[in-house]
């Protein structure tokens, strides 16, 4: 169902007015009631964990936001890269141009790339809402990946509760024949619910690199392809990133991946169209955000409403988010990287389940979405995020609405006769994809267990990669 005039115009403001939002992506480690009460109060749940490096976080200084000067634009350096950006090195990442492999041309040379005119088929991160997104998909329709999120600064729960968590979650999704696709949150949340950006400490201090090097273990023991989005949504204000300091804590992040040995994963850099378009700027101090071609193998673009992806009569100027997202199309393009949609839900939407509401969604919406998707061949992959939207206390705030496609069969049999076209990868096609088989190893994930640290007495919690949230059919999981 298509919201009235008024309703657009507020979810508009709402979307225009996005703030730091530190349990979009919450910890795996969660309860469903701690969930629940966290989001309606981030003060009510005990904070056990993370004391050590919440104090040394405490005492880093702490960055004011800078304004991005109004540098030149990346276009001299897109054709040879910007590899001395940083103090650390890491190996060129594997974007070398057309390929041939068993008969298949790839575009772009790039890791876990499928070949010519596909496109990649994959999920979100909500439980319930995947076990939707799946019966919709049917036998044979299956997604090739999932999302997973992980924070990696200061928590509510200890650290090693976190990444036991975590591993017990990367691990299904191995089991299950899937890539993984984690989702770095360079940030976490202090002892009074605060976003706490870590970006800068990560750059120039050593405090969290042993955080990453686990997490950079565990990828490779887990033996299968993995993309690992690396601070996603990277200028976007609701995160707190620092310009220059972004950039190089990608860049160390790589590096400490690159040193554990992780050659199964594929860096993606990530933007979101409500957020500036100063993600190519530069100046004499270096780019703001961008961190380097060398350390990226895919670009990656998170939308949500239909701004993000169509032009609306009398907002389509150079500043608007359709004009957002296809400039950074457009780098894409010139860096010769392929583009995977890390994020698409339809939030401005409100599915339900007549056929008529099914009929004006999908052509609002997800003709649409898909048409833009089979406009731009440089669009390799596609993550749907399938969730009621009203069931998640901070989305429900923001205005975000359903956007579950098995609440409407007219939905749900659109969407399943567009997954069976010839251009979509799904589950079953994975060994496709360009370094697939080489990337794929036996699970080394309970030896890499052993070398953690014991998880608190407190508990892990309910199984990882739960979410509580209440939904008008019940309650949500992540």
């Amino acid at each position: 169902m298509i919201p009235s005039l008024l309703l657009t115009a507020t979810l508009s403001l709402a979307f225009a007015c996005q703030t730091s939002d530190p349990l979009a992506h919450p910890d795996p480690a969660w309860s469903g009631d701690e969930l629940e009460s966290l989001e309606a109060n981030p003060r009510s749940v005990p904070w056990i964990g993370d004391d050590e490096t919440m104090e040394r976080t405490r005492r880093a200084p702490a960055p004011v936001r800078q304004s991005a000067p109004g540098g030149s634009r990346l276009d001299e350096q897109a054709a040879r890269g910007r590899g001395d950006l940083a103090r650390v090195q890491p190996p060129t990442r594997r974007t070398s141009g057309p390929v041939e492999r068993n008969g298949q041309v790839y575009d772009y040379g790039a890791l876990f790339e499928p070949p010519r005119g596909k496109v990649i088929h994959a999920m979100g991160q909500w439980r319930e809402g995947n076990q939707s997104h799946m019966a919709v998909a049917g036998e044979g329709l299956q997604p090739l990946a999932g999302l997973q999120f992980l924070p990696l600064g200061p928590w509510m729960r200890p650290w090693e509760n976190r990444i036991h968590a975590f591993t017990d979650l990367i691990e299904s999704e191995a089991a299950a024949g899937r890539a993984v696709h984690i989702g770095l949150n360079l940030a976490g949340i202090d002892d009074q619910g605060a976003n706490v950006p870590i970006d800068h400490l990560i750059a120039w201090d050593t405090v969290y690199d042993e955080r990453i090097r686990q997490v950079a273990e565990l990828v490779a023991a887990a033996g299968v392809p993995a993309f690992v989005r690396i601070g996603f949504e990277f200028n976007g204000p609701w995160n707190g990133y620092q310009p220059y300091a972004y950039p190089q804590a990608y860049r160390r992040i790589v590096s400490l991946f690159d040193d554990a040995g992780a050659l199964n994963a594929a860096f993606v850099w990530c933007y979101e169209p409500a957020a500036p378009d100063d993600f190519d700027g530069t100046d004499a101090r270096g780019p703001l955000w961008f961190p380097g071609a060398d350390v990226i193998d895919w670009f990656g673009l998170d939308v949500f409403v239909q701004r993000d992806f169509q032009h609306t009569p009398g907002r389509s100027s150079p500043d608007s988010r359709i004009a957002h997202t296809e400039r950074f199309l457009e780098m894409a393009r010139s860096f010769g990287k392929p583009v995977i949609i890390a994020e698409a839900s339809a939030v401005d939407v409100d599915i339900t389940d007549g056929r008529a509401d099914g009929i004006e969604d999908w052509d609002a919406w997800f003709a649409p979405f898909f048409a833009w998707v089979a406009e731009h061949p440089e669009i390799k992959a596609v993550h749907y995020v399938n969730v009621d939207w009203q069931s998640i206390g901070r989305a429900r705030d923001r205005g975000w609405l359903d956007a579950d496609i098995g609440q409407n069969a007219y939905i749900a049999e659109r969407f399943r006769e567009q997954l069976a076209g010839p251009e979509w990868i799904h589950a079953d096609d994975a060994s496709l994809l360009l370094g697939w088989d080489e990337h794929r190893s036996p699970s080394r994930v309970d030896e890499f267990r052993t070398r953690l640290p014991a998880p608190s007495a407190t508990g892990r919690g309910e199984p990882a990669g739960s979410r509580g949230g209440r939904s008008r059919r019940g309650r949500s999981r992540r």
